[in-house]
């Protein structure tokens, strides 16, 4: 079948090979899109919708995030912790520049 052949094509030659960059390209343009920055997010949704299809493909009776959990999840949450130190820190600094002027 097709669908078997570009599943195995995709987890082989993207995901099994290339995960660690593909996914920092990901949550760096995350980052540029809760920065305000345009993104393809259709692109982003697409790559990430993957990591659940390549897992249900592959065990339809499993846990169908599993991959997704594995290779993205834990990322996607400390890039998100990160980024709200940043702008807490942003903040508490924009409220004492302004007290002291």
């Amino acid at each position: 079948k097709v669908q078997d052949l570009a599943m195995n094509i995709w987890r082989d030659e993207m995901i099994e090979k290339v995960h660690d960059p593909l996914v920092s390209a990901i949550l760096h343009d995350i980052t540029g899109d809760r920065r305000g920055v345009s993104t393809y997010s259709h692109i982003l949704r697409d790559v990430i919708h993957s990591f659940v299809e390549v897992q249900s493909h592959e065990d339809p009776q499993g846990s169908q995030l599993q991959l997704y959990k594995d290779l993205f999840e834990e990322r996607l949450l400390e890039n998100t912790r990160k980024l709200l130190r940043e702008r807490k820190l942003r903040n508490c600094g924009s409220r004492m520049t302004s007290a002291t002027t």
